[in-house]
């Protein structure tokens, strides 16, 4: 495995871990938020991994591609829309906008209002959001962050990781 894979690998196992750590912690009202936003940090720090190996040239042709393939991903990009909002962060598009987009595991965007609070959001493992376009739409914290890692790992699959 290439010193790049390592780092990759790392970052990912890393995202993983700040998952379970979630998912211990969803019932516990003192926890639930902070560990919430570190599994999103997770995920964050495991794409601007993906992005410094792949802007570095060290990756192989094959790993290029599929890190192109995560880096690109609409899904997950969306996710890290939504750490923006954990972070105080809000980007010159999102401002103009005046929401950021998303998108449910089941493929449909969400959009939530740029102004929308962190202890909204990250409070509970669901959020509610009334569209006016979509009706209402339930936004699940730990079914996003298994999808993402789900996803994630398929792809990081085929690259030969796991050898």
């Amino acid at each position: 495995m290439s010193s790049s894979l390592v780092r990759i690998k790392k970052d990912f196992d890393a995202f993983c871990q700040r998952v379970e750590t979630y998912r211990e912690n969803v019932a516990n009202p003192n926890r639930k938020k902070d560990s919430c936003e570190a599994a999103y940090e997770g995920l964050y720090k495991l794409i601007q991994r993906i992005k410094k190996e792949f802007s570095s040239g060290a990756l192989s042709q094959q790993e290029s591609s599929i890190f192109c393939e995560i880096r690109d991903d609409n899904y997950l990009n969306g996710l890290l829309e939504l750490r923006t909002v954990a972070a105080h962060i809000q980007s010159d598009t999102a401002r103009k906008r005046g929401a950021i987009y998303m998108y449910a595991p089941s493929g449909p965007q969400v959009e939530i209002p740029s102004e929308v609070s962190a202890g909204y959001v990250f409070s509970k493992n669901t959020f509610v959001l009334r569209e006016p376009s979509f009706g209402i739409s339930t936004i699940n914290h730990l079914e996003n962050l298994d999808v993402a890692i789900e996803r994630t790992a398929k792809k990081l699959e085929l690259v030969g990781w796991g050898e």
